[in-house]
């Protein structure tokens, strides 16, 4: 083999390759992640949530309140009992009702951002919880503001 036919397989092979390369990357869906508790805290959703709680917990301080007036004024003697039993009861409410709606969020969530991933064409998006799932990402695939924005435009389209 001469060296004019050896640097023309070698080109050969280096634009096969570079072809190959080519298509390969314009062909390969994209990868992503967004960081979970801040696509959480960014939702539209959320403030919802928070408006809620609020009515109820100011809703149970009233209610709190009136009974401890009305019980210290009724018994001379009161051992506060009853009273601590209505806040742990109140307590234990509004815990629940921050756990259903918070689980019933990240459903909405987690559906959209489905939706989200099939529109944009992403082979994967993977979400950053700080436990381990993703150790490192190369911050220019980070695109939880671009999901944050497409989950508060769905939600205000409802």
């Amino acid at each position: 083999m001469n060296f004019k036919t050896t640097l023309l397989m070698v080109q050969t092979i280096f634009i096969l390759c570079l072809m190959t390369y080519i298509v390969y990357t314009e062909l390969a869906e994209p990868s992503a992640y967004v960081i979970n508790q801040k696509v959480f805290d960014g939702y539209a959703g959320k403030k919802v949530l928070e408006d809620k709680l609020s009515v109820i917990r100011k809703k149970n301080k009233r209610s709190q309140d009136s009974l401890l007036v009305l019980f210290t004024r009724s018994a001379a003697a009161f051992d506060g009992t009853a009273y601590d039993e209505m806040r742990r009861k109140h307590a234990w409410q509004e815990e629940q009702l921050t756990d259903e709606f918070t689980e019933s969020l990240w459903l909405r969530i987690n559906n959209d951002i489905k939706a989200f991933g099939a529109e944009k064409g992403y082979a994967f998006i993977y979400g950053a919880t700080g436990d381990g799932g993703l150790m490192y990402a190369n911050e220019a695939y980070n695109i939880t503001e671009d999901v944050i924005q497409y989950l508060n435009e769905k939600y205000e389209g409802d």
